[in-house]
């Protein structure tokens, strides 16, 4: 089942954020403007679709209780102590923007299943129902999960490469009924250990994830190519080398691939960027392009 160019890549300026007076890893948050960017300058050839909007408050209750967002948006000292970045308006739009591209990079892969999406989204697996957690404050995974579910009726499943555990899917658990409906114990992807280890697992748990699409309870794949895993990591590295994160790309594609021929119907298929942290913000960039090079070969070729 064949694939169709281009790449449809879900960015807004918005996303991004540009403080620099953040103890954090402050020049991360402006990834998703710095990778458009930096794949325009190689030539990377895309879509770029930006006529959507943010989501709105009630959309946002999906993941998060309502004193939680009443504290985020009033900009609430003690979050803000807590987070070390001034939460300036700038900064509360480009989180609602990220959470926004996820929910409609999903959507358009669904009335688009041909099409690869990307949504350029990093901080979106790791807060709770409650609050914040490592570098997430929105619960943008669970938010767009429910309200693709809300309009789709269907379920998905995140292989996350990510170096952290994707949390933010199993401490929502138990948070709404429509969290429980929209988030089944698989849908959450996480190959474990590392090195040789961390590949068996992937295949592993894909083997688990072809049965859930062939009995109809997977209808899309985001997949979550991280760079955090690598090896040289400034935050977590050494789980996988370079060729071995390469390799992991390559392992989820085919099979994707594989399954869209095994099912007779392209498995619509998203990606996102979720972690990466270096000084040189180009060695994160370089190996996400270098990843989308692999990611088209495999689902492009014949």
């Amino acid at each position: 089942m064949q694939y169709q160019k281009p790449l449809v890549i879900f960015h807004r300026k918005e996303m991004s954020f540009d403080d620099t007076s953040s103890r954090q890893f402050s020049i991360n948050r402006q990834k998703p403007k710095l990778f458009v960017e930096y794949l325009k300058k190689h030539q990377f050839s895309f879509e770029e679709k930006s006529d959507w909007g943010r989501l709105e408050r009630e959309d946002l209750r999906l993941g998060h209780t309502e004193e939680y967002l009443d504290d985020f948006f009033s900009k609430d000292p003690r979050v803000e102590a807590s987070i070390g970045i001034p939460l300036s308006n700038q900064y509360l739009i480009s989180c609602e923007y990220e959470t926004s591209a996820l929910y409609h990079a999903i959507n358009y892969a669904l009335q688009h299943p041909k099409t690869i999406t990307h949504s350029l989204v990093c901080w979106v697996h790791h807060a709770w129902p409650t609050g914040w957690r490592m570098l997430c404050w929105l619960n943008g995974q669970v938010i767009a999960s429910c309200k693709i579910y809300e309009k789709w009726g269907t379920w998905g499943a995140y292989i996350d490469l990510d170096a952290h555990y994707g949390n933010a899917m199993d401490e929502s658990r138990g948070f709404s009924e429509i969290v429980d409906r929209a988030l089944p114990d698989w849908a959450n992807i996480n190959p474990e250990w590392s090195h040789k280890e961390y590949i068996t697992s992937l295949k592993t748990k894909l083997q688990v994830l072809e049965m859930l699409i062939i009995k109809g309870k997977v209808w899309y794949v985001v997949y979550a190519h991280g760079s955090d895993s690598c090896e040289w990591d400034a935050f977590w590295g050494d789980i996988l080398s370079r060729e071995e994160r390469f390799e992991c790309t390559k392992i989820v594609c085919r099979r994707i691939k594989e399954l869209s021929k095994k099912i007779w119907k392209p498995i619509p298929t998203i990606l996102a960027l979720f972690g990466g942290y270096r000084e040189n913000i180009d060695e994160i960039l370089e190996l996400y392009r270098e990843d989308l090079e692999i990611i088209e070969e495999e689902f492009y070729s014949e």
